[in-house]
């Protein structure tokens, strides 16, 4: 009898233990803000990249033609804590190649931005976004064009 109820406990320990394993959630928090543009708007579409370089983890958010942007990861606004170096890319519609092709017809190659190559490398730029338990915001200004 005390064997099997040793073997029992032991079973329910294991188990347990078992549970909790792999399950480690990462702190997470919104980060929103504007990118404004010194002399005239930036025509074509952009987003914002940002890059943690201590865990290479990166997000990316569209930016609106008011300025506006959310960070997103993998799609979900909740993005990891910490430090992120922020660059802009060229803006592509989301979705498969034949669901863009279908809507906008052959696929094309996006046209380089037409602003300084410093700010289109996350390492250059100099644009940083701390994302705390509070979240995060940044206000970034492109220099003229």
């Amino acid at each position: 009898m005390r064997r099997s109820s040793f073997i029992v406990l032991w079973l329910a320990l294991v188990l347990v233990g078992c549970g909790s394993r792999g399950k480690f959630i990462v702190p997470t928090s919104t980060v929103t803000g504007k990118v404004k543009w010194a002399g005239t708007p930036l025509k074509e579409p952009v987003a914002l990249i940002g890059v943690d370089p201590t865990t290479s983890r990166a997000c990316q958010g569209k930016v609106e033609a008011d300025g506006s942007c959310q960070l997103l990861c993998g799609g979900s606004p909740m993005v990891p804590l910490g430090t992120y170096e922020l660059a802009l890319i060229p803006w592509t519609e989301p979705g498969t190649p034949e669901q863009r092709m279908a809507v906008n017809g052959p696929p094309s190659r996006p046209a380089p931005l037409s602003i300084s190559e410093k700010y289109l490398d996350p390492r250059q730029s100099g644009w940083k976004v701390d994302v705390t338990s509070s979240g995060g915001t940044f206000d970034i200004t492109v220099p003229g064009n």
